[in-house]
């Protein structure tokens, strides 16, 4: 039985990673001059490097889908060389193995929160860092959950894994409100909200300290944060006031 499944083929492969590798080795305009000499040198009309790699990688994403890892590495390589990070994507995976760590349950190293934005004392996205129930108490939102435990965690000895999706029991409740009502089902707009927040409320901002990435679970997202320690006192400010949390 012939398979008729179209796929990409590992020269095409090599010669876009060969692309962006030069690009970033050397300038664009050194990598341009580069790629005419090598394959439109008898052409007058050449076409811009730039352009030719983006219709290359969306091509992987038309035959591998948007969710491929070598597209969406490709697209991170290439929108990080034009200084687009905001274009930049998640990789989600499909990995079970994310499950044996939420089995271990909450402990100094590993912590969890059911969503990012959304609540259910409130059937809509909750932006603020607080907000009013439906008894007109004062309550501290999800995303103010999020920040201060990123902040102790900051200020921690050892390095802390954040698993946002999972209540603490252990349920795994997934991001799917957050992404539905917060976000318009777009899980990178997600975590760069997560980077933003860190980037306004969180001082000094602590660069090369938080990575995310999202796992998939039985069609459910969850955001999984590592988080090392700053060595150097981390501040939550809020409203220009100072506030340090720790473990």
């Amino acid at each position: 039985m012939i398979n008729k499944r179209v796929n990409i083929s590992r020269v095409y492969v090599r010669n876009i990673r060969a692309l962006l590798h030069n690009w970033e080795k050397d300038d664009e305009d050194k990598a341009e001059q580069d790629f005419h000499n090598k394959f439109y040198s008898t052409i007058d009309k050449k076409p811009k490097l730039r352009n030719v790699l983006i219709g290359r990688i969306n091509f992987i994403k038309q035959v591998r889908g948007d969710n491929d890892e070598i597209f969406i590495k490709f697209w991170n390589k290439y929108h990080s060389l034009i200084k687009k990070p905001e274009k930049i994507k998640q990789i989600v995976k499909e990995d079970d193995s994310i499950l044996a760590l939420i089995a271990e349950g909450e402990s100094y190293k590993l912590e969890f929160k059911q969503s990012m934005e959304y609540s259910q004392d409130k059937n809509k996205c909750i932006t603020s860092i607080k907000y009013k129930d439906a008894k007109n108490k004062d309550k501290f939102s999800p995303k103010f959950k999020i920040i201060r435990a990123i902040n102790s965690f900051l200020n921690s000895e050892i390095g802390v894994t954040l698993l946002i999706g999972v209540e603490n029991s252990g349920k795994i409740y997934g991001l799917s409100e957050d992404l539905k009502k917060c976000q318009k089902n777009d899980p990178d707009k997600l975590a760069l909200k997560l980077t933003e927040w860190v980037e306004y409320y969180i001082k000094p901002i602590p660069l090369g300290k938080i990575q995310t990435k999202f796992y998939k679970i039985k069609n459910n997202f969850i955001l999984k944060v590592d988080i090392r320690p700053y060595h150097e006192p981390a501040f939550f400010e809020i409203n220009g006031k100072k506030h340090i949390y720790q473990e």
